[in-house]
C-alpha cells in the first residue's frame, strides 16, 4: 500500500519513470472523484521528461481501457489491480471513464517542470510582485546582464566615485601585466547576481555603502604593506641565515636559491613553492655528497631554514590572497550598481528573467497562508509527485514545502490525507552548478528529521531494468570501488549501497576500455581517439546496429563539435542538436570575411584571413611581404593578387545576392548540401527579411550571436547521436561510446567563491578566484576548499556513473593513458578499479568484458545515406502506385507527408510542403502555429491559406530572432492580405489563456494592429476560419448572440471588466467558487482590519 509520503531511492535502468506513471495511475482510478487527476501535480526537470510522462500516462489508460487488456494484461495493469484489488472490469470501466475526462479536461492536467509551475504561481501574485501583467519571461540573461554592465560606462560621467574606482582598476589591471579593459570582469561578476547559491552573498554587497568598501580597502592596504615588510625581513634573515653558515653548502640543483631570487623579483610561480617544500618533506634540499660531509650541522641548518621557509610561505599566501581581495573590490562594488541595472531594464522592457523566479516566491509569496496560494492559483493540489528530486534547488524545496505540509497535515475530516512522492538517486546529480543541491536528497535519505510530520516511507528500487548483465556487474563493480577514493563517509555510502543493482533477465552484453599510447603527444592523442570512436562505430555498423542506435557521449560543446566534425567528414551520418555549431566552419570564416570587406574594403582582420586562405593557392616568393603588401593594397589588386578578381561584382550587389554570389563562385557548395552554408543563408535570409538587417547590421548580429547559432538535425534520421553527458541524463541508448575519458575532477581556473577577507566576526565577504594555493590562508579557507573539493569529487563521479549507466548492450570507453590512480580524472578512476580487482598491467592498452553482440544484419537496401547534419526539408512524396486504387494512394501519400512534417519547429519548408501538398490533393489548407508564416506570406496569400496564430504572448522559436516577434505578426499577415486568427496553446498555460485571449489580441494593437482588426482576429476571422461564420463571428440579426458586455476595454488588461456573458442568447452566471472566496476572505480580512 502506498503511504502519505513515499521517497524511492531509483539507481539507473530500475524504472523510476514506471514508477511514478504508476502512482498517478493509482491516484486517478482509485478516487471517488472522477475529476481527481486535477488535484494531482506532477513536477519534473524538463519539457522531454513531463510529456513522457503526460504520454505513459493516457497510453496506460488507453491500453486498460480496451478489453483485451483482461486477456493480455501488461506489468503495469497486473501492478495497478493488485494494488487496488479492483476486478480487471472494474478498472476497464474506470480507465474508459477517467480517459474520456482527462482528454476534455487536458489543461488541467498537471504533470509540468518545476519552471512552468513556479511561472504559474509568479504570474498569479502578479499584483503584490509589482509585476506588468503581460511581462515577458526571459530565459537567457546574457543580452540584459550586458546591457547592466553597458549602463555603468554610459553612465560613468556622471558619478565621479564609480569613475574613480574604474581608473584605478584598469590601472591595477595594467600594473599586472593585464588588459586594461575591465568590461569583461564585471560580465564575469555579473553572474552571481543570477545564481541561487550566491543570493545572500550578492545581498550583503548591496547593503554596503561605498564608504565601507573604502574603509575595508584601507585595511587590505595596511596588512598588505604589514606583510610586505615582514617578507622583506624574511628573505633578509634567510639570505644570512645561508651566509653565515661556515659550511660549503650546496643546494638541489641550486634550487632554494633560484626560488628566493624569484620571490624578490615577484617572478615566482606557485608550482615552485610546493617543489621547495617537497625538497624539504624528503630531506633532498641538500646535495647527499654535501650532506654527508657534515650531517649533524648541515641537518640542524635544513631544519632552521625550513621554519623560516614555512614563515616565508605563510606570508606569501595572505599577500596574494589579501591582493585578490584588493583586485575583487572594485567589481564587487559595482555588482550592486549591475543587479540596480539589471531590474531597472527588465523593468522598461516589461521582462522577468527565469532564474529570479524561485527567489520572488521565497522572498513574496511562500511565507503567504496557504489557502491563499491555493485560492491564487484556483486549485487545490493533493498528492504531489517530484521527479529527478536529487537535483532540486534549495530555495525551490522550501517553496514547495509550505503547499505539501498543507496537504499532508491540514487536510480536512471530509478530504483524504495528501501525499508526497518523491523519485530520485543521488548519484545522478550533475546540476550543482544550476543551483541543485543533492545533500537534500541525502538528508531525507540518510536521517530520520524531515520537515514534515508524517512518517516517510523509504523504498529502494533493486532491478536494473535497462542494461545488460555485463554492463550492470561492471557498473557495480567499478562505483563500489570507486566510493572509496571518495573522502566523506556520507559520500562513501551513496555509492556504496548504490553499487549493488541485481541483474535482469537481459544477458551478455560487452565493455570494453582503450588506452591510447602513452608516448603520443596532444595532437596524436585526440586524433587517435577520434580515429578509435570511428572504428567502434563501424564495428557496431558490421554487427547489425543501427546508426542511430549509437550515442557518443561527451563531457562539454567543444568536443561534440570534434567528434561530429570527424564524423561527417568520414561519412557518417550525426545527430547533434547542440554541438554543430555554425562558427566551427571554415567557409563560414571565409563567408563572413568577404561580408565584412563588402562593409569595409579596408578592413585588416578581414583581409588578413583571406591572405591566409589564398596565400597557399598563390605561392607567393616572400609569405611576409605578401601580407604586408595585400594588407594595404587597393580593393582591386588586393583581389588581383589574390587570384579573386572575379567576386569583384559581388561587392556591388545586394546582400542577398552577394553571399551567394561568394558561394557559387568560389565553389563552396556545388551540391547544395554543405550543412554550415545551408544554415548560414537561412540565418541572413531570416536576418534580412525579418529585421530588415543590411550586412553591417548582420555583422552586428554575428558577432553577439554566432557562439550561440547551431544548426538544427532532425531526430527522424537514421544518425548516430553526438550529445553532453548532462544531455545524456535520462536516456539510454543500445550502444554508448565515451572517448575522452578524462573529465577533471579538480579545475582551478574560473572558480571564484565568496570568502570573508578577515577571520574576525562579520567580516565582508568578496567574491575573489579561488584554488588550492589559498587553502592556508584561514581555517575558514581550508574548510571551504574542503567542502569545494569533496563536492567536486562526487559530483564527477556522478557524471561518470550517468555517462557509463546509459548503455543497454554495448559500452565503449576510450581514453588517454592514465599515469596514476586517483580520484582527479574519470580515467585515473579507471586505472584505479582495474588495479583493484587485479587486472591491471602496465603494457595493455585494451581491456573487454563479455562479448560484442551481434544483431540481424542490415539488408543492403536498408542503409540510410549519409546525414551531413542539416538539410533543408523540402518533401517529395514517391509512392508506389501501381496496384493502388485513387483513395488508398491518397492515404498513403498523406501519411508519408505527414510523418515527415515536424509540427513543433514550423520550418519554412514544412509550410511551403503543406501548400504544394494541398494544392496537388485539391485541399483547403488551413495552417496552425504558423510562427514562420511571416516568411511565406506571398505563397500563402496566392493559395488563400488561413493561419490559426498559437499565442502573440510566447517567445520566438529562435535566439536570434527579434524578441517582439510574435507580437508583430499579426500586423505582419493583416498587411499581407491574409486570414488569420489568434487562439492560445494547450497544456497548463493554455487552460489559463483562455480566458486571456482577448489580451493576446490587445498585444497585437500594441504593436500596429487596429483594435477593429484584433477584435475580429478572435471573432469573425475565427468563425470564418471554422466555416460557422453563418451562425457566430458578428453581431448580426439571425445570427447566435453569443457575446460578452465589457465595462472597459476588452482588449486592455487594465480596464477590461466583464459584466456580462451571453452563449446563444442565455445569459452565463459569472460567479464562481474563487469570487465567493474572494469575498469571503474579503470580508474576514475588512473585519480583521476594523479591530486593529
Amino acid at each position: 500500500m502506498n503511504s502519505s509520503f513515499d521517497i524511492i531511492n531509483a539507481s539507473a535502468g530500475s524504472g523510476k519513470t514506471f514508477a511514478l506513471t504508476k502512482r498517478i495511475l493509482i491516484k486517478i482510478l482509485k478516487s471517488k472523484d472522477e475529476n481527481y487527476f486535477k488535484r494531482i501535480l506532477a513536477l519534473t526537470f524538463t519539457n522531454r521528461a513531463a510529456a513522457e510522462m503526460k504520454s505513459r500516462v493516457l497510453n496506460n489508460l488507453k491500453d486498460f481501457s480496451e478489453i483485451q487488456i483482461k486477456d493480455s494484461p501488461t506489468e503495469m495493469f497486473e501492478q495497478v489491480k493488485k494494488e487496488l484489488a479492483f476486478s480487471s472490469e472494474q478498472i476497464i470501466i474506470l480507465a474508459k471513464e477517467r480517459l474520456n475526462l482527462l482528454l476534455h479536461n487536458y489543461s488541467f492536467f498537471q504533470i509540468e517542470t518545476l519552471d512552468s509551475f513556479n511561472h504559474h504561481i509568479v504570474r498569479s501574485f502578479y499584483k503584490e510582485l509589482n509585476l506588468d501583467p503581460d511581462f515577458r519571461v526571459v530565459i537567457d540573461s546574457e543580452e540584459i546582464l550586458d546591457q547592466s554592465v553597458s549602463r555603468i560606462f554610459e553612465n560613468i560621467e556622471n558619478d565621479v566615485e564609480i569613475s574613480d574606482l574604474v581608473k584605478d582598476f584598469s590601472i591595477k589591471k595594467i600594473s599586472e601585466g593585464k588588459s586594461w579593459d575591465v568590461e569583461f570582469d564585471l560580465k564575469e561578476f555579473a553572474q552571481s547576481v543570477l545564481k541561487e547559491n550566491e543570493i545572500s552573498d550578492v545581498e550583503q554587497i548591496e547593503k554596503s555603502s561605498l564608504k565601507e568598501f573604502k574603509l575595508l580597502k584601507d585595511k587590505i592596504e595596511v596588512k598588505l604593506n604589514s606583510l610586505n615588510s615582514e617578507l622583506k625581513a624574511l628573505l633578509i634573515n634567510i639570505e644570512k641565515n645561508i651566509s653565515n653558515q661556515d659550511l660549503e653548502i650546496a643546494f638541489s640543483r641550486n634550487s632554494f636559491p633560484k626560488f628566493i631570487k624569484s620571490v624578490q623579483n615577484n617572478s615566482f610561480k606557485w608550482s615552485s613553492i610546493k617543489s621547495i617544500s617537497t625538497l624539504f618533506e624528503k630531506n633532498t634540499l641538500i646535495n647527499k655528497s654535501c650532506l654527508k660531509k657534515n650531517p649533524d650541522k648541515l641537518n640542524i641548518f635544513v631544519a632552521n631554514l625550513f621554519e623560516l621557509f614555512l614563515e616565508l610561505k605563510e606570508r606569501l599566501i595572505k599577500i596574494k590572497v589579501l591582493n585578490s581581495f584588493l583586485y575583487s573590490l572594485t567589481p564587487s562594488i559595482l555588482l550592486k550598481i549591475i543587479k540596480s541595472n539589471s531590474e531597472d531594464i527588465q523593468k522598461e522592457n516589461n521582462e522577468l528573467l527565469l532564474s529570479k523566479f524561485n527567489k520572488l516566491i521565497y522572498k513574496e509569496i511562500a511565507n503567504q497562508p496557504t489557502p491563499y496560494l491555493y485560492e491564487k492559483l484556483g486549485v487545490k493540489f493533493n498528492d504531489y509527485l517530484i521527479d529527478e528530486f536529487q537535483d532540486t534547488s534549495n530555495l525551490q524545496w522550501k517553496n514547495l514545502i509550505p503547499l505539501i505540509s498543507h496537504a499532508l497535515e491540514s487536510f480536512q475530516e471530509n478530504e483524504n490525507q495528501g501525499s508526497l512522492f518523491l523519485v530520485g538517486d543521488p548519484k545522478q546529480s550533475v546540476y550543482r552548478w544550476r543551483g541543485a543541491d543533492p545533500k537534500i536528497f541525502v538528508s531525507l535519505l540518510l536521517n530520520k528529521k524531515t520537515p514534515f510530520s508524517v512518517q516517510k516511507n523509504i523504498t529502494n528500487l533493486p532491478v536494473n531494468f535497462r542494461s545488460r548483465n555485463e554492463i550492470i556487474k561492471f557498473n557495480n563493480s567499478l562505483f563500489k570501488h570507486a566510493s572509496g577514493l571518495l573522502n566523506l563517509n556520507y559520500h562513501k555510502k551513496i555509492f556504496l549501497q548504490g553499487s549493488n543493482q541485481k541483474q535482469n533477465n537481459f544477458s551478455n552484453g560487452h565493455v570494453s576500455i582503450t588506452f591510447i599510447n602513452k608516448d603520443f603527444k596532444k595532437e596524436q592523442q585526440l586524433e587517435s581517439v577520434l580515429k578509435e570512436t570511428l572504428s567502434q562505430i563501424e564495428k557496431c555498423l558490421s554487427r547489425g546496429f543501427e546508426q542511430s542506435e549509437i550515442a557518443v557521449l561527451v563531457r562539454d560543446n567543444k568536443q561534440s563539435s570534434q567528434v561530429s566534425e570527424w564524423l561527417i567528414e568520414n561519412n557518417v551520418s550525426v545527430l547533434s542538436q547542440d554541438s554543430l555549431s555554425i562558427n566551427n566552419s571554415k567557409k563560414i570564416e571565409l563567408l563572413i570575411n568577404l561580408i565584412k570587406l563588402k562593409v569595409d574594403k579596408n578592413n585588416q582582420e578581414a583581409r588578413a584571413i583571406l591572405i591566409g586562405k589564398f596565400a597557399t593557392l598563390v605561392q607567393p616568393k616572400d609569405l611576409f611581404v605578401f601580407y604586408k603588401e595585400n594588407l594595404k593594397n587597393e580593393f582591386k589588386r588586393f583581389l588581383k593578387n589574390l587570384n579573386i578578381f572575379s567576386l569583384y561584382m559581388a561587392f556591388e550587389m545586394s546582400f542577398l545576392e552577394s553571399v551567394d554570389f561568394f558561394i557559387k563562385e568560389l565553389n563552396m557548395d556545388l551540391s547544395n548540401t554543405d550543412p554550415y552554408i545551408l544554415f548560414l543563408r537561412e540565418v541572413i535570409f531570416e536576418q534580412v527579411s525579418q529585421n530588415k538587417n543590411n550586412e553591417k547590421e548582420f555583422l552586428i548580429f554575428w558577432k553577439k550571436n554566432n557562439t550561440k547559432i547551431k544548426i538544427p538535425s532532425s531526430s527522424s534520421k537514421n544518425a548516430v547521436q553526438v550529445l553532453t553527458i548532462h544531455k545524456a541524463k535520462g536516456l539510454e541508448f543500445p550502444v554508448v561510446i565515451y572517448p575522452f575519458v578524462d573529465s577533471v575532477t579538480h579545475r582551478n581556473s574560473g572558480k571564484r567563491n565568496w570568502l570573508p577577507v578577515f577571520e574576525e566576526n562579520l567580516s565582508k565577504k568578496i567574491l575573489i578566484p579561488f584554488n588550492e594555493n589559498f587553502r592556508e590562508y584561514s581555517d575558514s579557507f581550508q574548510k571551504e576548499y574542503d567542502n569545494i573539493s569533496s563536492n567536486e569529487e562526487l559530483d564527477n563521479l556522478n557524471l561518470l556513473y550517468v555517462a557509463l549507466t546509459r548503455a543497454v548492450d554495448e559500452l565503449h570507453l576510450i581514453s588517454e593513458y592514465p599515469k596514476t590512480k586517483t580520484i582527479n580524472s574519470h580515467n585515473q578512476i579507471i586505472r584505479a578499479f582495474l588495479e583493484g580487482s587485479g587486472e591491471w598491467k602496465d603494457d595493455l592498452d585494451k581491456f573487454n568484458w563479455g562479448k560484442p553482440v551481434h544483431k540481424e544484419k542490415l539488408k543492403k537496401n536498408e542503409r540510410t545515406p549519409c546525414f551531413k547534419g542539416y538539410e533543408t526539408r523540402f518533401f517529395q512524396p514517391t509512392p508506389d502506385t501501381k496496384f493502388l486504387n485513387e483513395k488508398i494512394v491518397f492515404g498513403n501519400v498523406f501519411h508519408e507527408f505527414m510523418s515527415n512534417i515536424e509540427f513543433e519547429t514550423d520550418y519554412i519548408k514544412e509550410i511551403v510542403a503543406a501548400v504544394q501538398f494541398a494544392k496537388k490533393y485539391e485541399l483547403e489548407l488551413v495552417i496552425v502555429g504558423g510562427s514562420d508564416s511571416w516568411m511565406t506570406t506571398d505563397i500563402l496569400k496566392e493559395n488563400k491559406v488561413a493561419i490559426v496564430l498559437n499565442k502573440t504572448h510566447r517567445l520566438p522559436n529562435r535566439s536570434h530572432e527579434d524578441v517582439d516577434l510574435p507580437y508583430k505578426l499579426p500586423k505582419i499577415l493583416q498587411d499581407a492580405g491574409i486570414l488569420y486568427c489568434i487562439t492560445v496553446g494547450a497544456g497548463w498555460d493554455g487552460f489559463w489563456d483562455q480566458r486571456n485571449i482577448s489580451f493576446e489580441a490587445g498585444t497585437a494593437v500594441a504593436y500596429g494592429l487596429t483594435k477593429e482588426e484584433a477584435l475580429m482576429s478572435i471573432t469573425s476571422n475565427a468563425a470564418k476560419i471554422l466555416g460557422i461564420d453563418q451562425t457566430v463571428g458578428t453581431l448580426e440579426k439571425g445570427k447566435d448572440a453569443t457575446l460578452i458586455v465589457s465595462k472597459g476595454d476588452a482588449l486592455d488588461m487594465r480596464t477590461h471588466h466583464i459584466e456580462q456573458a451571453f452563449i446563444r442568447g442565455r445569459s452565463v452566471d459569472l460567479d464562481n467558487k474563487q469570487k465567493k472566496l474572494y469575498r469571503k476572505f474579503m470580508t474576514k480580512y475588512e473585519k480583521e482590519i476594523k479591530q486593529h
